[in-house]
């Protein structure tokens, strides 16, 4: 009775057990993997995966499904098994794939066994299946495939039971079909519209192209083919369908690896991949689960919406980390569409359940209840980050955009170290870790080697570290060990980012750990030098900046660059910290570069200064102290109307070097000059220089001028056409200064499909339909258009814009071909004129000349004389002849009042003597008396010829030029090419000597300065209001010095608050040509010097006797060359007489009292024959002694003996008298001695 009790409670012992245990276990079965082999051909894999809480061991299976005949497209099934493709032995494989009427695919059960353990939450391949159509292909690309499990045959899945030896049927059995809509792992190089993807926006800018891959353990297509870098520079958007999904109630996921690698410390945010509804695949505007990222102070936010504002999550997240995103979307047809996303650093969670709560969840706005498509979209810089898309999966349920891992799993936690840092010279870092586990791992027992990369290194125990590592394991499987991981020590100073740590072995695929440091330098030693710049080409625009890096100490990474139009004062010094992005007025520099260039307004002072930086990021590290470098120029103002463009440059060279500025596209097929022109009967600016030859799709370019807000502006070109599209575009317009999208009175040419003949179109503003001429105008043909834009009064879109093709050139404007005038903005001003090479599909290719641009009509070219009146004075006169005189061109034809005793002067380099002249040049010209030439007088009646107004060719330095028939503002005078004017244009009078000129006057000679060779255009213009004193400061003192004649010169003195802020180059005065002309000047060759720390000598020539020299605004010593003949100190309002006819020369010095004695060494040293002597006196003194002696101490020459005031002297010693040696000079008083040596040689 014992025994038998005992064994009742043994049987119910086994049968609980059994019971417990198919109780618990919770199996999954996954179709995944479905790939087509062909159009009518494809596989699935089977797997099988452990839900439970315990350990199942696998006994044996058959399967049976559905799937629609329809898919089988007319054909017959074919169903096959495909060996070689388990994680069981072969024991535990279906024996069989079979057919079973029309709708069913199934396998047979194999024997039962103990075939493997499945551990909870593993997943394992089953087998490999083929299935096939007889049909040259399916019908469509969704293999609609379901369980069969509630009639016999059905599905059925058995595991082993190790206690009775016998299988048992699991009875918590989930099925799934994982079949991704889409999958894209980037298995290409190069840009996406190649492979796959159309551009929907900004088709060819900036297209998005392939990048290294990325890696995430255990996510599908970790480490499978490229990545899409989504940079933010804007331009090409792009997409990819797939399967609708529309039905109410539906989800749509999508799932991808993610690393921002933006280098910017903040963005504002945008979004950079979508879902929607697409009409086509160039037709896609309705977007819906947009998923959006910021940067907040280097830290990483995501957001979501669907056409609302996005709502942001609060978790910050790292850039150059790769995260896991799943993205999901719920259509509901009748409300708000609910969009939810996931952020994952590890694992991959293997049911929406796992994973967890979402990152944030938005139900704000509708989307669209039709999802076929994803996009991807590049932002500005200003909002979007840059970042790195890999291994997209698009899927129905969460299952589809995950795999099950199979095999043996190396795993790493976590899988970014971030922050290792250490500053130049120390080191290594602060140790991390991560945690390194392994299972199933094949064979079962052996080492996984881990690898660091090359400036980091590793340890198992925190303590000996190196650069590889052996970690044992045993049993299939390593249980989590830790690995310490440090920066390396004395590394230079910079970042340490993307390295990875390799961790290998056990027949599993690599696990990463990825390794993010900085080394630290401190802030830079020295700031840079020779801090300067220049303007560019054009002058109106570009700044051109430039300095040699600083030496020394820690040398920079780079250099911020700012700039302000205020002051100095006004730009802000940086702060640590805080990286500056680049801007209008802000510019990075590496170190090395050494230079930089600014494209700003006209007509402004511009001041910059220059920070020395180390690091970058939340780590930069600015130099403020000591002297900041800063500098100061101003920009041209902008052309004068009427502007003239002949394209007179180098052929082959391009617009962008020749004073025209890119606005789009640039250095993309530039705009090029062609050795060509283009000619026009009775259009004066026909068949002068050269021609541009437009294409399509490539760089479009602006020449600016004076702003225009009223009245009406002009355009006329000359144009010949190669080939125009049907579909038809614009190629030139004007605009705003400086605009890059506000584009007004746009002029259009298009084919005609039926005649093949090409017609006109104009256009008011952006985004308008153009207006068409009739399709009468031919391929190949010259045409003379003009655009008008006329501004009106009293409302904001009622300008108009008006378009002629060839018309009458009689002075009078005709009425217009077309005429404009619709609902668009107007143009507040106008200030530029464009060529645009537009796109190929729409885009003419032409060439353009001829273009003119100015507030009135074309004038009338009948006139081909002009009336001329000059005046000269007595003695020599600059002049130029403006046209051609109808008789000759000698210059006795010219001027036949000239003095017969000389000659006529052109400058080429050196004085060079003519007999006869040419337009364009300017000429010394010596009169005997006044007198003033006329036609009708001296020239005749008929007046003189008028010239092409050709460009004038200079040389780099001073150039002597003249004018043509019109009245030329100086202001208006351009280069090519652009910018190489320096200083002040002049002109001369035999009363006044040279004068700064405001307006280049027919028949007058000028000088003008070149900073390197070029060509000057001379362009008409209304009379400038130019005055001086918009130079001077009120503040400099003057020195007036009249002569006995009455001719008078002012010379200027550098003084009060702007005196160190102008560059007394800028008053550099032309070449003095003949000693008997009137010319006051300083030495230097300036009339403007400053007086603050040296004496200035002033030489006069050509000046009658006696000289009276007169002192405004400050207080001056005034000396003549010996010091003995004039010493007198000048006050404010004073003025002193010198008689003697052979004091050309005096000493200037400021009255300032000197606080020591001083006597300076003589220079020049050696000297033949005159030196100069300077001194200094801190107070009046009786008796003051300069005197000169021999090797042998002997007196040679005194120049001074007597009492002096306090101030600064110079005093000249000539020695021709004596012979070539060494000498001494001495100043001696009461107080003071001081000895000096020279030398002369002779």
């Amino acid at each position: 009775m014992h025994k038998k009790t005992n064994l009742f409670v043994f049987i119910l012992l086994l049968f609980s057990i059994g019971i417990s245990t198919a109780f618990s276990q919770q199996l999954k079965l996954i179709v995944s993997n479905i790939s087509f082999e062909s159009s009518n051909s494809l596989t699935f894999d089977v797997y099988i995966q452990n839900t439970g809480a315990t350990s199942v061991t696998y006994s044996n299976a058959a399967f049976v499904w559905n799937f629609d005949p329809a898919f089988l497209n007319g054909g017959n099934a074919l169903f096959s098994l495909i060996t070689d493709y388990s994680d069981f032995p072969s024991t535990a494989l279906p024996p069989s794939a079979l057919l079973t009427g029309s709708n069913i695919i199934r396998t047979s059960s194999n024997l039962p066994g103990a075939n493997g353990t499945i551990l909870p939450g593993e997943g394992k391949r089953i087998s490999r299946f083929r299935f096939q159509t007889t049909a040259s292909s399916f019908n469509g690309s969704y293999f609609n495939l379901t369980w069969k499990n509630s009639v016999t045959p059905y599905t059925r899945v058995y595991s082993w039971n190790n206690v009775t030896g016998l299988p048992e049927e699991v009875i918590n059995l989930s099925f799934n079909v994982q079949q991704p809509l889409l999958v894209e792992n980037f298995e290409f190089s190069g840009s996406l519209t190649a492979n796959g993807w159309t551009a929907h926006s900004g088709s060819g800018t900036n297209p998005i192209s392939t990048t290294t891959g990325l890696t995430y353990t255990n996510y599908p297509g970790s480490g499978v083919g490229n990545a899409a870098l989504i940079t933010n520079m804007g331009g090409e958007d792009v997409n990819r369908g797939f399967d609708s999904v529309f039905t109410d109630g539906s989800s749509v996921y999508y799932s991808f690896m993610l690393n921002v690698n933006e280098t910017a410390s903040n963005k504002t945010g945008d979004y950079f991949i979508h879902l929607g509804d697409r009409v086509s695949p160039v037709s896609f505007t309705a977007f819906s689960a947009r998923l959006y990222a910021r940067v907040v102070s280097d830290q990483v936010n995501f957001g979501i919406s669907n056409t609302s504002t996005p709502t942001y999550g609060t978790t910050n997240f790292s850039k150059n980390q790769t995260y896991l995103i799943v993205v999901k979307y719920t259509i509901n047809s009748a409300g708000n569409d609910t969009t939810k996303f996931w952020v994952f650093s590890s694992g991959v969670p293997q049911s929406e359940d796992q994973a967890g709560a979402p990152e944030l969840t938005n139900s704000l706005t509708a989307g669209q209840n039709n999802i076929d498509a994803i996009g991807l979209r590049q932002g500005s810089a200003t909002t979007s980050p840059s970042v790195i898309v890999d291994g997209i999966r698009i899927g129905r349920n969460w299952e589809d955009i995950v795999t099950i891992p199979t095999g043996p799993q190396l795993a790493v936690n976590p899988s970014t170290l971030s922050g290792f840092s250490y500053f130049v010279g120390s080191g290594p870092s602060a140790s991390q870790s991560y945690n390194l586990s392994g299972s199933d791992l094949n064979p079962p027992s052996g080492n996984i080697t881990v690898t660091a990369p090359t400036n980091y290194e590793i340890s198992l125990n925190n303590s000996t570290f190196s650069n590889s590592l052996l970690v044992p394991y045993s049993g299939g499987s390593l249980a989590s060990t830790p690995i310490y991981v440090r920066l390396k020590a004395g590394l230079t100073g910079g970042l340490y980012n993307g390295e990875v740590i390799t961790n290998s072995g056990g027949g599993a695929s690599d696990a990463i750990v990825t390794c993010n440091g900085f080394v630290l330098k401190p802030e830079p030693t020295n700031h840079v030098s020779n801090f300067s710049g220049s303007l560019g080409n054009p002058g109106y625009y570009y700044i051109n900046l430039n300095w040699i890096d600083a030496t020394g100490g820690t040398l920079p990474d780079g250099y911020l660059i700012r700039a302000s139009s205020f002051a100095f004062d006004s730009i802000p010094n940086p702060v640590d910290g805080v990286p500056v992005n680049n801007s209008t007025f802000n510019q990075n520099v590496n170190q090395g570069i050494q230079s930089a260039t600014f494209g700003l307004n006209s007509g402004t002072t511009y001041y910059f200064k220059i920070f020395p930086y180390t690091n970058s990021g939340s780590l930069i590290d600015y130099k403020t102290d000591g002297t900041v470098p800063q500098f100061s120029i101003s920009t041209d103002n902008l052309p004068v109307l009427p502007i003239v463009e002949n394209f007179s440059y180098t052929v082959g060279s391009f617009l962008s070097q020749n004073g025209w500025v890119p606005h789009s596209g640039a250095g993309s097929n530039p705009v090029t000059v062609v050795d060509t022109n283009l000619s026009y009967t009775g259009y004066q600016y026909s068949n002068i220089g050269k021609a541009v030859y437009i294409t399509n799709t490539g760089e479009d370019v602006n020449r600016a001028f004076e702003t225009t807000a009223t009245g009406s502006l002009y355009a006329s070109f000359l144009v010949s056409f190669d080939s125009v599209q049907n579909a038809g575009d614009y190629f030139f317009h004007f605009g705003p200064e400086n605009t890059t999208a506000i584009f007004l009175g746009k002029v259009f040419a298009k084919r005609d499909s039926i005649t093949g003949n090409l017609a006109f179109g104009v256009a008011k503003r952006n985004n308008t339909e153009a207006v068409y001429t009739s399709p009468i105008y031919s391929l190949g043909t010259t045409y003379l258009v003009v655009v008008k834009y006329e501004f009106y009064d009293g409302g904001t879109s009622n300008d108009t814009a008006k378009l002629w093709i060839n018309p009458v050139l009689d002075g009078n404007e005709p009425t217009p071909d077309l005429k404009v005038g619709d609902s668009g903005t107007d143009a507040v001003s106008l200030a530029m004129i464009a060529l645009r090479q537009g796109s190929t599909a729409s885009s003419p290719r032409l060439y353009i000349d001829g273009i003119r641009v100015a507030t009135s009509w074309i004038p009338s070219t009948s006139q081909t004389t002009f009336q001329l009146t000059v005046s000269v004075g007595n003695g020599w006169n600059m002049v130029s002849v403006p046209g051609l005189h109808p008789v000759d061109q000698n210059i006795l034809t010219w001027w036949p009042g000239k003095d017969p005793a000389a000659n006529v002067f052109k400058f080429q380099g050196a004085y060079q003597s003519v007999t006869t002249v040419q337009p364009g040049l300017g000429y010394w010209m010596k009169h005997l008396g006044a007198n003033t030439y006329n036609t009708g007088d001296e020239w005749p009646a008929g007046g003189i010829n008028i010239v092409p107004h050709d460009p004038l060719n200079a040389a780099a330095g001073w150039n002597l030029i003249g004018g043509y028939e019109f009245l030329a503002p100086t202001s208006a005078l351009t280069t090519n090419p652009s910018g190489l004017i320096s200083g002040f244009v002049y002109g001369y009078t035999t009363s006044g000597g040279y004068q700064v000129a405001s307006d280049l006057v027919p028949g007058y000679g000028y000088w003008l300065k070149l900073t390197a060779a070029g060509q000057i255009n001379i362009n008409p213009g209304p009379k400038a209001n130019f005055k001086l004193s918009d130079f001077i400061p009120d503040d400099f003192g003057k020195i007036i010095i009249t002569d006995n004649a009455g001719k008078s010169y002012t010379l200027y003195v550098a003084q009060g608050k702007q005196a160190q802020k102008t560059s007394l180059d800028f008053f550099e005065l032309p070449p003095v040509a003949f000693p008997d002309m009137f010319d006051v000047r300083y030495t230097t060759g300036r009339f403007v010097e400053d007086l603050s720390s040296a004496m200035k000598t002033v030489q006069m020539q050509g000046v009658e006797y006696p000289v009276r020299v007169r002192v405004e605004g400050m207080m001056l010593r005034i000396t003549d060359e010996t010091g003995k003949a004039v010493n007198e100190r000048v006050n404010s309002g004073e003025e002193i007489t010198i008689s003697n006819s052979q004091i050309s020369k005096l000493n200037v010095m400021s009255d300032i009292i000197p606080d020591k004695y001083s006597l300076e060494q003589n220079y020049p040293n050696p000297f033949n024959p005159t030196t100069t002597i300077e001194f200094s006196l801190p107070e009046d003194v009786e008796n003051v002694r300069l005197t000169i002696y021999n090797a042998l101490g002997e007196k040679v020459a005194e120049l001074v003996n007597g009492k002096m005031e306090a101030g600064r002297y110079r005093y000249q010693w000539n020695a021709g008298n004596v012979a070539t040696g060494l000498y001494i000079y001495e100043l001696k008083t009461n107080k003071f001695s001081s000895v000096k040596k020279m030398m002369l040689l002779k």
